[in-house]
């Protein structure tokens, strides 16, 4: 029996394509030249001690989330249109950021997990260019007051 050179026991779990994957701010602002983008999505959670005993209470508190983005600045009026629109908090309450990923690659069954922010509001803008290509690199930072996750299991 054949065994692995390094003796590792793996099994395949499937397959898919980062092809499957898009991310929309809404239908109007596709093509930013977005180039990596970051998230995190948090809970508080409080902890209440008695002193007359040894037990602990949780208690959960308000959501929120953060991200990041870095995007190569292009001639684009798309572009200013997207700091207008989700750089004030004014219009926040239709602002959001769907992250969509097919997580399969069977064309006629497929897996789509679907990560909805809502109320998306930039609050921060840095850039970088660099001699050797001369592209100008920007960051920017938004906040956002929840996520939601559909896996389309029902």
């Amino acid at each position: 029996m054949a065994q692995d050179m390094f003796s590792n026991e793996v099994t395949y779990g499937g397959a898919f394509s980062a092809e499957g994957a898009t991310i929309t701010f809404d239908k109007t602002y596709t093509g930013l030249l977005v180039q990596n983008l970051s998230w995190q999505y948090m809970q508080n959670v409080s902890r209440l001690y008695d002193v007359t005993s040894t037990d602990v209470a949780l208690v959960q508190g308000r959501t929120g989330g953060q991200g990041s983005m870095s995007r190569v600045m292009g001639p684009s009026a798309l572009a200013a249109g997207f700091f207008l629109k989700y750089g004030n908090v004014c219009y926040s309450d239709d602002n959001t950021l769907t992250i969509s990923a097919v997580a399969s690659c069977d064309e006629s069954s497929p897996q789509t997990v679907v990560l909805v922010m809502q109320h998306v509001v930039l609050n921060s803008y840095g850039g970088a260019v660099s001699a050797q290509d001369m592209v100008v690199n920007e960051q920017i930072g938004f906040v956002f007051l929840y996520m939601t996750y559909d896996d389309g299991a029902a």
